[in-house]
């Protein structure tokens, strides 16, 4: 009885109370639905009236200049508050109408405010119905949803609709279309429903519908919250087009209770969404679990949901240690938890499950890790240093915050976080690294901040990021040291020293024959700067420089590898997989490395940051399957093949005898083009080129090219440039055609099948 009450007294639509009575009232004697207004003419129809500039003079046709996409409306015309975008203000008033049915209903999107942003119905001068928008945060959807207010006991009165923005901020408008009066009751929601789990399995299964309506869930382990996110729950189980879990090893002989924050009362039955989250021992979907259509053969991808900035990096008890930002419930950005895997090689992963979940202090927001080798945090021992994570809780406000581990499986968040207050709201990714004296006997922590400067706090032309430097003996206790501002440099700093080797690649040095270093700062972007570190302050020699263009963000190096190598690993953003269970790509892992070079763009020598795929790559070659050739025919004009389908592979090139004109190629139908009058590397179609300048080196041209599934990855000129196109190859009927002679002379060709990483 107690759950049926539940249903009852939470079957409020817009604030309003639907009695029971009136349900059963609406399913007899339904008449016809008397339209109030659809927006579909030139004008906003007769009686209608606007004030201030908020909604023009006329109905919307769909989405304004500026504005995100606008969906969910009906037919052509919409009422959207967005025509001078969100600071305009003002009100649309309909004319007179009489209350004829037992609902009012109207599709509404935009931001939530209610007081400034709202659709009321008025009756008697007075405000009796009101809702607002779905909007009130950063990101959303421009999507209109249905819905309805009970208005029996108004039936027979003189009623008005009023649209009123008075908002100005972020999402400072609405939309509405559709207003009509039925006698069609709507399905109502229930608030904060709540069901025990049965069972003893392992896994907490959920399905997921991309584009589904956003419910928060809750679980409880015990009857303690043990976390929060919000999923895409589709209404119907059989609507799911993936299924996801949460691993409750941890949790063995636990009472398992999960809550939703509201669902429609007519899906409480065995086949809807949330009715069919269960505890199974068998992972969903075990049987093609990596064996997907279209998962990448060697590119680290997440099991499922989506996947942004790698974090964590570390060497850690024998492994390669890599968390990342994921949403584990949907198929985009949000939800923010850590993953992790680790791997003997940076190639084949074993995902471990998310190692870090939203709480009370906000989502998990990207940061990094490394190995206490003294163990000055007091997290381990001097037999077992821990691991150490710094990572930022975005929430308000946003902070930093440390993790620890013993184990290598499981990080603990420390119970004293966060361990640096916010600075500005736009504080995040806290980057940890050892700073070593030049005999190694002293040392200390620093933590390089991201810091995004209000506009009130930086003058007029003065830098918006800045970089943060803080030092810390223990990794609690945080002073700042200094900071460093850089324009056009942001987010997800990285820091770390390299020794600078000549062009032939033996370490080069100074005067007094010691070697040479820089210190390296970058950013999410892919800028870098050179420059000096003494532990407090970093101070840049020259002007930001780029290594990798295109399809890569937020990329960051490993801590504490065994031998030394400086190994980056970024987020291939924006290389998506449609109709996958998972989203997004890691790059593939790339020694880096700094080297004297003379760009002939401009004859002068520079010391520039080169990428290389990592040896371990080479692993991965099929080599009785390969092509390798250095000799060709005399009328043979090109390499061409006709690939059955879209294989992973590994193309080597070196073109010499140069001339002025392009040389044009195909990879795996994908255009491939350098342009020697131009300095410049193109690759990809029209709507994914990616472009990048590039000289030629002593006369030659060589490329290193990876293909996978969903990307192509170059290295140029033994990786000065790197670049990351998002690709959609068919299965089949894939052209490569490389020129063999005319604009210049194919010296050397190799071709290698890629075996997958996957099990």
């Amino acid at each position: 009885m107690t759950r049926y009450l539940g249903i009852w007294l939470g079957m409020i639509t817009m604030g309003v109370l639907v009695h029971p009575m009136a349900l059963l009232a609406a399913e007899k004697n339904e008449k016809p639905a008397v339209l109030i207004a659809d927006f579909e003419g030139e004008t906003y129809g007769d009686g209608w009236k606007t004030t201030g500039e908020a909604f023009g003079t006329a109905p919307a046709q769909g989405t304004l200049t500026g504005q995100m996409d606008v969906s969910g409306y009906a037919g052509h015309g919409l009422v959207n508050s967005y025509p001078h975008g969100d600071p305009a203000t003002g009100t649309l008033t309909s004319p007179e109408f009489t209350i004829e049915r037992l609902y009012l209903q109207f599709l509404i999107g935009g931001g939530m405010d209610a007081e400034n942003l709202k659709i009321e119905l008025i009756i008697d001068d007075k405000a009796v119905r009101s809702a607002t928008g779905p909007n009130d945060r950063p990101g959303g959807s421009e999507k209109l949803e249905l819905a309805q207010w009970d208005v029996q006991t108004f039936i027979g009165k003189k009623a008005i609709i009023r649209i009123t923005d008075m908002a100005t901020g972020g999402w400072g408008h609405i939309n509405i279309d559709q207003i009509e009066q039925t006698d069609t009751r709507l399905p109502q929601m229930v608030q904060n429903w709540w069901r025990k789990i049965g069972g003893e399995g392992r896994y907490l299964v959920f399905p997921v519908k991309n584009g589904a309506p956003m419910r928060k869930i809750t679980l409880f382990i015990d009857s303690v919250e043990d976390r929060k996110f919000d999923i895409e729950l589709p209404e119907m189980a059989s609507q799911a087009d993936f299924w996801t879990w949460i691993d409750l090893a941890a949790y063995p002989n636990r009472r398992i209770t999960i809550s939703i924050d509201k669902i429609r009362d007519d899906l409480l039955g065995k086949e809807a969404g949330f009715t069919s989250i269960v505890r199974t021992d068998t992972l969903p979907e075990a049987e093609t679990l990596y064996q997907e259509t279209d998962r990448p053969s060697f590119h680290l991808t997440s099991r499922r949901g989506w996947n942004n900035d790698p974090n964590g990096m570390v060497f850690y008890q024998g492994k390669y240690h890599l968390f990342w930002q994921h949403n584990p419930f949907g198929w985009n950005w949000g939800n923010m938890h850590w993953a992790h895997a680790v791997s003997s090689d940076m190639l084949h992963w074993e995902e471990l499950g998310d190692a870090l979940t939203p709480d009370a202090m906000g989502p998990m927001f990207s940061g990094s890790a490394v190995t206490d080798w003294k163990n000055t945090s007091g997290f381990g021992s001097s037999d077992n240093p821990p691991m150490v994570a710094a990572y930022t809780a975005a929430g308000d406000p946003t902070v930093q915050c440390i993790a620890y581990s013993t184990d290598g499986k499981t990080l603990t968040k420390w119970a004293g976080n966060p361990i640096l207050s916010q600075v500005t709201p736009g504080n995040r990714d806290p980057r940890l690294l050892w700073y070593a004296s030049q005999d190694g006997s002293e040392g200390h922590w620093v933590l390089v901040l991201y810091v995004e400067r209000p506009k009130d706090e930086r003058k007029e032309g003065e830098p918006i990021h800045a970089f943060y430097f803080y030092s810390s003996n223990d990794l609690k206790a945080w002073t700042l040291e200094s900071k460093f501002y850089a324009a056009d440099m942001f987010e997800c700093p990285d820091l770390f020293e390299l020794p600078i080797l000549t062009a032939d690649g033996t370490p080069a040095k100074n005067t007094n024959g010691k070697p040479l270093t820089k210190w390296v700062l970058y950013g999410a972007d892919g800028h870098y700067l050179l420059g000096d570190f003494d532990g407090k302050t970093y101070t840049a020699d020259g002007g930001k420089q780029s290594l990798w263009y295109g399809r890569v963000y937020a990329a960051q190096t490993f801590s504490d590898t065994p031998d030394g190598r400086r190994i980056q690993i970024g987020w291939a953003n924006g290389v998506t997989f449609p109709g996958m269970p998972f989203n997004q790509q890691m790059t593939i892992p790339v020694e880096l490395s700094l080297r004297q070079s003379v760009d002939t763009m401009d004859n002068a020598a520079h010391v520039r940051m080169f990428a290389t795929p990592i040896r371990e790559l080479e692993t991965l070659r099929v080599v009785d399957k390969s092509e390798q050739r250095t000799e060709f025919a005399a009328d043979e004009k090109c390499v061409e093949r006709q690939n059955t389908k879209a294989d992973a592979e590994e193309i080597s090139l070196c073109f010499s005898d140069l001339t002025d004109q392009p040389i044009e190629m195909v990879i795996h139908d994908t255009p491939l083009v350098w342009d020697p009058t131009k300095h410049e590397i193109q690759c990809g179609d029209e709507a994914n080129r990616v472009t990048a300048p590039l000289a030629s080196v002593d006369g030659k041209l060589t490329l290193r090219i990876l293909v996978d599934r969903g990307s192509i990855e170059i290295f140029a000129n033994q990786g000065v440039v790197a670049m990351s196109i998002n690709t959609q190859t068919a299965d089949e009927n894939l052209l490569t055609r490389i020129p063999i002679r005319g604009t210049a002379t194919l010296q050397q060709y190799m071709s290698y099948p890629l075996q997958s990483v996957w099990p």
